[in-house]
């Protein structure tokens, strides 16, 4: 699909928010130090209810990542540094997208990307329930 001048100068604004709010949630995280109690947590499930939902984890793990410590990371959520990678990847191809719209993202390639990440977290969180695997 072929934008317009505007809607491709629109698209490009998002794309640099994108960017901006990225780097901000990068540099928060980096600093934020989580705590380890349950009734602290972020996640209204947990903090509710107790309950490890398939992303449990995550946001930890993420900051473990912005710290740089991959290891501690992995052990918060397995899927923190391929959904980072993830992620990074499609903000780089949208933004490749939006100046060169000839090469558009193929949706259904976006799409079988998105139900196979949602797949790999269900999977894993089933797996970590059995395990007796999920974080604190």
């Amino acid at each position: 699909m072929i934008h317009s001048r505007a809607t491709r100068g629109r698209l490009g604004t998002l794309w640099i928010l994108a960017a901006v709010v990225a780097l901000g949630a990068f540099f928060a995280l980096r600093a934020w130090v989580p705590s380890a109690d349950p009734g602290r947590s972020i996640c209204a499930l947990r903090r509710g209810f107790g309950l490890a939902c398939p992303t449990c984890g995550m946001t930890r793990a993420f900051a473990e990542l912005a710290k740089g410590h991959w290891s501690a990371a992995g052990r918060l959520h397995p899927l923190a540094s391929p959904l980072a990678f993830e992620l990074g990847l499609v903000w780089a191809l949208a933004g490749v997208t939006i100046v060169r719209p000839a090469w558009p993202l193929p949706r259904r390639a976006v799409l079988m990307t998105a139900l196979a990440t949602m797949t790999a977290l269900f999977v894993v969180w089933i797996y970590r329930i059995v395990a007796g695997t999920l974080p604190p």
